[in-house]
């Protein structure tokens, strides 16, 4: 094995997969399955049944989102192309590097796993799924390590929170070769070019790098009253998994189409997103091909949205105040914290520690100070914001300064013009 002589003669495979895969031979695209090699793939898994049209695939791909209520018509768009990369991206089709799919929700249990757990079982993928918990940021990226040098091809980031920055992640997505590093053996260079990351989260603020090298679907919680399509299997992740082959050769029948049309690319998309190609690919085949909005629609927002943390706090407070209600009255600073510690939502009021309350010393002026800050900052050029299908509006009213006297009693020391923040929920 480690004679030339004995290793140049072998053939080079750069990808097994467990499922088929669509791959470029002498100008043709070309279905490898049924434990064959061709080129430098070895698939597993019988030949899918491809549909003989488009409206038919897109069909079978409809029943694959149609439970999921999606924040825009963008955020869908994009959910139809995160369907489609992983098979352009296994069979190097898409010649070049595609983004991090990022799930977010407004809150838990709205389906973030679950629409991965549709992705990878249409590819009948094992994930590797990595946790960003209390041991660190240095341990998850290990963790990624591990199951690059394991062989996996799909890492998921899950329940991503708080500030996140990662060159080494950053690197996986950009680079031509990635170096994993293991306990008690040298580094391994890996390529990742052939290797899908997704991530899913609530309430992640990403730095500006990463955030630009995501492509974020928003979805929202649906009410507790909705029914949700049943098959005979169960669900349709129990469905898709009994019917792999059919959700498998939907993707390849709109792979199949664009690629005999020439691989076209929407050259507009292209300055949309900073994964130029995949932005121009996919905006190309979920618009032409599948028949949907513009993926990148208001989608400039959206990705402020992911790496600006003030913005990120306004959503999450936002949600805590419309928990149970469609408004609110106009608030001062200091009542709009009251709420989030009633709320249970401390987390959400700055420099407040696990240990303190608003009551406690000077918490309240100090946290209400930085607080005013962040909404300054917001509000600087406008009275009136919208994110995520909440409208925040900033009026500026007439409020008394109660101060208390000798005796403990309360008074007025002046009326001021103090800012006030209002919330309400716009209708879809």
């Amino acid at each position: 094995m480690e004679t030339d002589e004995f290793r140049e003669p072998l053939h080079s495979i750069e990808l097994i997969s467990p499922c088929a895969v669509a791959i470029e031979l002498d100008g043709k695209l070309e279905i490898v399955a049924d434990d064959k090699v061709v080129g430098d793939v070895f698939a597993h898994g019988e030949v899918p049944v491809i549909p003989d049209t488009v409206e038919k695939a897109k069909s079978t791909l409809d029943k694959v989102l149609v439970d999921f209520k999606f924040v825009s018509t963008g955020d869908k768009s994009r959910a139809y192309a995160s369907l489609i990369t992983p098979a352009l991206v296994m069979g190097g089709l898409l010649k070049g590097r595609a983004t991090i799919d990022l799930t977010e929700a407004n809150e838990s249990q709205a389906g973030k796993g679950y629409r991965h757990k549709l992705i990878t079982a249409i590819y009948k993928q094992k994930t590797a799924v990595v946790n960003f918990g209390q041991s660190g940021l240095g341990s998850a990226e290990r963790s990624v390590d591990s199951a690059l040098v394991s062989g996996c091809r799909s890492i998921l980031l899950d329940n991503v929170r708080g500030k996140i920055a990662s060159q080494k992640i950053e690197s996986l997505i950009t680079e031509d070769g990635y170096s994993a590093t293991v306990p008690h053996s040298p580094d391994v260079t890996i390529d990742p070019t052939r290797i899908v990351v997704s991530m899913t989260t609530n309430e992640a603020s990403l730095n500006r790098d990463l955030a630009n090298r995501a492509a974020a679907v928003r979805i929202k919680k649906q009410k507790k009253d909705y029914e949700y399509a049943t098959y005979p299997e169960g669900d349709i992740l129990e469905h898709v998994r009994a019917n792999q082959p059919e959700f498998h050769g939907a993707v390849l029948c709109i792979v199949q189409e664009w690629f005999n049309t020439g691989c076209q690319v929407d050259t507009k998309a292209m300055h949309e997103h900073d994964f130029s190609r995949w932005a121009g690919v996919m905006n190309h085949v979920v618009t032409k091909i599948l028949g949907e909005p513009d993926m990148f629609k208001g989608y400039a927002d959206v990705r402020k949205m992911l790496h600006n943390p003030r913005q990120s706090w306004m959503r999450e407070v936002a949600r805590v105040l419309l928990m149970e209600k469609t408004s609110t009255d106009p608030m001062q600073t200091s009542e709009l914290l009251k709420e989030l510690e009633e709320a249970g939502r401390e987390d959400l009021i700055p420099s407040l520690k696990d240990y303190e309350t608003l009551e406690m010393g000077n918490c309240a002026r100090k946290s209400s100070t930085l607080a005013g800050r962040r909404l300054s900052v917001l509000f600087r050029d406008t009275d009136e914001i919208s994110i995520e299908g909440v409208s925040i509006k900033r009026t500026i009213e007439t409020k008394p300064r109660i101060g208390i006297d000798a005796e403990g009693k309360q008074f007025n020391k002046g009326d001021r013009e103090t800012p006030c923040y209002s919330f309400e929920l716009v209708k879809d």
